[in-house]
């Protein structure tokens, strides 16, 4: 929503008339609105330790979530320490 907000008429429509997905281009959305859906390419933008803790199962089920919306490829970066949930 601060996207939205910050981007204004000039904010992408994350779906169409009938409801689909874009068929090319870059989605961004939060993990509550990406579960259940798969995408080509996902970029995990910050897998650090602080966010995703290894002893943490709501961080766990979140990672593994993010995860597998990638059908091909899979991009993680950290800022800082990568999580150990990825060791």
């Amino acid at each position: 929503t601060k996207l939205v907000a910050a981007l204004g008429n000039d904010a992408p429509q994350l779906v169409d008339a009938t409801g689909a997905l874009p068929r090319s281009g870059c989605v961004l959305l939060t993990l509550p609105l990406a579960k259940g859906l798969e995408f080509d390419h996902v970029i995990i933008p910050n897998a650090n330790a602080g966010l995703f803790p290894a002893d943490d199962r709501i961080a766990k089920n979140r990672l593994y979530t993010s995860i597998s919306r990638a059908t091909r490829e899979l991009d993680v970066f950290a800022l800082g320490e990568l999580t150990p949930l990825l060791k």
